[in-house]
């Protein structure tokens, strides 16, 4: 029963927000909590992106799926020993001058592995800034 209008209730409403340290919820029907959400200080946009920017501050991936060169183990994102191969073998090729578009061509018939320009160009950065911040 909605704690508001005493109506059905089917949302569990935190009274002092989750990304905050709330843990007690209230029941709610959908119409009372949109009435919450809707014209409160802490819209639910801003509770979800502190809610992401915490659980990425705790080393979790928050955003899709996993950059080439890693896998999500336990919601966290970790180097993968046998990518990590050959993102090192794009890093040196790009440092021998060889182009986005030819190094796709050898990762298709070396590696089997298909990967559009733009994920080996942001590959290689990734890499390097790892680098450069180790």
């Amino acid at each position: 029963m909605c704690f508001e209008c005493e109506a059905k209730a089917n949302h569990a409403h935190h009274v002092v927000p989750k990304v905050l340290g709330g843990t007690k919820t209230v029941s709610l029907c959908a119409i009372c909590h949109a009435k919450i959400h809707g014209d409160h200080l802490l819209k639910t946009s801003e509770l979800t992106k502190a809610g992401m920017k915490k659980a990425k501050d705790a080393g979790f991936h928050v955003s899709g799926r996993a950059p080439f060169g890693y896998e999500i183990i336990s919601g966290k994102l970790q180097k993968s020993e046998s990518h990590q191969k050959i993102v090192k073998e794009m890093v040196q090729m790009k440092s021998a001058g060889i182009s986005f578009s030819v190094i796709s061509d050898v990762l298709k018939i070396k590696h089997k592995i298909e990967l559009s320009i733009s994920s080996i160009r942001r590959t290689i950065i990734r890499a390097r800034n790892e680098i450069i911040t180790e």
